[in-house]
């Protein structure tokens, strides 16, 4: 059985019972995973959190940016196998 994978927005996983399903393009019978796709409803719910998690970044210094930036920059390369093999398929 694939991965089911919902949305993310403003922090929340939403799910759906539209799903899409990812397949390795590489190798047919590799199902990368199962996607929930968005309504529009979702679309306009991600719009309105990302407009206001601006105003709370467009309210940080550049060090705690930096901070935040390289934290994750950090993680991703503490992750880089496993992503590279993600990317991949």
């Amino acid at each position: 059985m694939a991965t089911s994978f919902a949305n993310v927005i403003d922090g929340r996983a939403i799910d759906s019972t539209d799903r899409t399903v990812d397949i390795n393009p590489s190798d047919l019978s590799d199902v990368v995973g199962e996607f929930a796709r968005a309504t529009e409803a979702d679309l306009e719910r991600a719009i309105r959190a990302a407009r206001e998690a601006f105003v709370k970044w467009s309210r940080t210094t550049a060090q705690e940016r930096f901070d935040i930036l390289d934290r994750a920059g950090t993680e991703m390369l503490a992750l880089k196998e496993e992503l590279g093999r993600l990317l991949s398929r």
